[in-house]
């Protein structure tokens, strides 16, 4: 016969009179406001307000009563009335966070005022959640109060000991790399993608219809060295975005394939990112973790999945070809030179921008090949390079263009307004503001040739507006942006280099 389950009240003491206080006028304040207030039928925003009140003050009440608890029985039972209180508070953040995405707080990288919203539906339904978690939290802390003590379901495990089996597990997870990458693959997919589900009738992004019809072209002709009409003109233009994707327009139209490929790249880039913190700096799992969810999350990564669909897959081929440099120093052997050459070669195929990345890093290959007198990076820097200038002047198709002030130009080159440079700089400021600083300390402190050249080039040609104004290149904003990835990986860097308190930086990387 199995063993039979008793109760047991064990005596505390005195009870928490101000936390049961806090409780209860969490539950009236919520309960108010739904029946006062409801959002639904009366349109306005002081049912927010409520719900903010009723979240912190149901919050504030678990933590005063699990601190009391803790004082008086410091090995607290988790299945007891302890475990109501935690599903209670579980159940109020919950039901908080999701009616704040559901109104639509974050909308596709934009931000609503925080407190004081108007709610839709679905919100609505998600905020009774706070209801039914602070009555949990009432109804355990007034038994707690009746009974002088808590209600013992079974006296092991305790909280402290699950706690800690729970930390336990999650420091191992620094032995599975691997892992912590798929969950940052599957945010990152998961935070994208839904945009493209709410809105799965129109393409995201100024430029995606752009690329569907490009998409469509390219099946017709099936050419990559075929000149394509883009943007309103014919040109040569990047042909490794349409290869990749013409299988599935076999089994898919062109507006499902762009709603679906950028979510899928875009999951790559961050998992790219939590490795490269992981691998290329040695951090622990938690701050890979972290790179991968700021990445994810960072504005101007954003703006390159919803826009630079081209440049996002020669971004997730950036990242890749600087992790693998990176941990192999310089390549070693016929093998390792063949697989270097062909990335950067692919970093020039997928986007012009990545492209100018991929010439800066084989200019590297070469002077550390001649340096060490290493073939295995000379050849493929010197073939790099060759390989990248042409494909380059076969993308400009005109070389040159004649400036009647400024003499003979790279038909990239163009002379920027007075108004852009001071554009540059809001950019700079808005865009990097938060990471520029963080990111300069990692660049300091370690020594990686590869990301040292892919930022130094991308900054220079973001900034050439200001820099040489006469001379600068047309399109420097997607050169500016294109530093965002590694921009957003070596904050985190440079965040757990200056900061010790996990917490401090998990804050940091929410509020950027």
């Amino acid at each position: 016969m199995g063993k039979r389950v008793g109760f047991k009240i064990e005596k505390l003491g005195l009870p928490g009179l101000f936390n049961a206080a806090l409780a209860e006028v969490s539950v009236v304040f919520i309960a108010l406001s739904v029946i006062r207030y409801n959002p639904i039928a009366v349109k306005n925003i002081i049912y927010d307000y409520f719900v903010w009140a009723s979240t912190l003050l149901t919050v504030i009440a678990v933590y005063r009563e699990l601190k009391r608890l803790q004082d008086k029985l410091p090995h607290l039972p988790l299945y007891s009335t302890i475990l109501l209180l935690i599903i209670g508070v579980v159940f109020t953040v919950i039901g908080r966070v999701l009616s704040i995405c559901y109104n639509g707080m974050f909308t596709l990288g934009y931000f609503r005022g925080l407190i004081g919203s108007y709610y839709t539906v679905e919100g609505y339904i998600s905020s009774l959640l706070v209801l039914i978690g602070t009555l949990i939290v009432g109804f355990t802390i007034c038994i707690h109060i009746i009974v002088d003590g808590i209600v013992i379901i079974r006296e092991k495990p305790c909280l402290n000991d699950v706690y800690v089996k729970l930390v336990l597990k999650a420091s191992r997870l620094k032995k599975y790399p691997v892992l912590i990458v798929l969950v940052v693959g599957i945010f990152a997919f998961t935070f994208r993608f839904i945009p493209e589900l709410y809105w799965w009738s129109w393409p995201i992004g100024w430029d995606t219809p752009e690329y569907i019809a490009h998409l469509l072209d390219f099946r017709e002709k099936l050419n990559p060295l075929a000149s394509y009409y883009w943007m309103g003109n014919l040109r040569n233009t990047p042909p490794l975005l349409p290869i990749l994707l013409l299988p599935f327009t076999f089994i898919a139209d062109g507006v499902s394939i762009f709603k679906v490929y950028p979510s899928v790249a875009y999951s790559f880039l961050a998992a790219l990112s939590a490795l490269i913190t992981i691998v290329v700096y040695r951090k622990s799992w938690y701050a890979g973790f972290l790179s991968g969810l700021f990445t994810a999350m960072y504005i101007l990564n954003l703006r390159i999945s919803w826009d630079y669909h081209k440049q996002l897959l020669g971004s997730v081929i950036v990242l890749t070809t600087i992790l693998v440099l990176e941990k192999w120093g310089e390549p070693r052997g016929f093998k390792q030179a063949l697989i270097a050459t062909i990335l950067l070669i692919a970093c020039g195929l997928s986007s012009e921008v990545t492209g100018l990345v991929g010439f800066a890093v084989f200019l590297v290959l070469f002077y550390m090949g001649l340096k060490h007198r290493n073939l295995s990076s000379i050849i493929p820097g010197l073939t790099g390079l060759i390989l990248t200038i042409i494909l380059g002047l076969w993308y400009l198709r005109k070389a040159y263009t004649i400036v009647h002030f400024a003499g003979i130009l790279s038909s990239i080159l163009t002379i920027a307004p007075i108004s852009e440079g001071a554009e540059v700089i809001s950019y700079l400021i808005a865009g990097y503001g938060i990471t520029l600083p963080l990111a300069l300390i990692t660049l300091v402190k370690y020594k990686k040739p590869y990301i040292t050249a892919t930022i130094t080039i991308l900054m220079l040609a973001g900034l050439s507006p200001i820099i040489t104004p006469y001379t600068c290149l047309m399109v420097w904003y997607r050169f500016l942006i294109g530093v965002a990835p590694l921009m957003s990986t070596l904050a985190v860097v440079g965040l757990f280099d200056i900061l010790k308190n996990k917490w401090i930086i998990l804050l940091y990387i929410l509020i950027a």
